[in-house]
């Protein structure tokens, strides 16, 4: 394994502990279910891990789920509050780490390929 590789995984390591510390300290605090500042403060850390991606996935489901609850469609009858949240802090960690540890990188070997040809 390479030193590259080394770093590279260990970002991604670093990246998954804190996701996963991010959902464990929010399901582990005893106000969690009861106090909106909480859920607030949860979605606002996982939009800082995942930002601009979480935040924009984020959006666009509350939109979609406000959509359809006015069309008669209500999903949360469905799903219970804890269902959501892991479902919505998973799709977070997915995109932010495709977002992070694949686009990035493949943008700035793009750019870099670009301005080292172009000299």
């Amino acid at each position: 394994m390479t030193k590259k590789n080394i770093i590279y995984w260990g970002f991604v390591i670093a990246y998954v502990v804190l996701c996963v510390h991010t959902l464990v300290s929010f399901w582990t605090h005893d106000q969690a279910w009861i106090d909106g500042e909480i859920s607030v403060l949860f979605f606002l850390k996982m939009n800082v891990w995942t930002f601009p991606i979480g935040i924009s996935f984020v959006t666009i489901c509350v939109l979609m789920l406000d959509a359809l609850k006015v069309i008669g469609l209500d999903l949360s009858s469905f799903f219970n509050l804890q269902a959501e949240y892991i479902f919505i802090w998973l799709i977070m960690t997915l995109l932010g780490y495709f977002q992070w540890f694949i686009l990035v990188p493949r943008v700035y070997k793009i750019i870099a390929r670009k301005f080292t040809h172009s000299k």
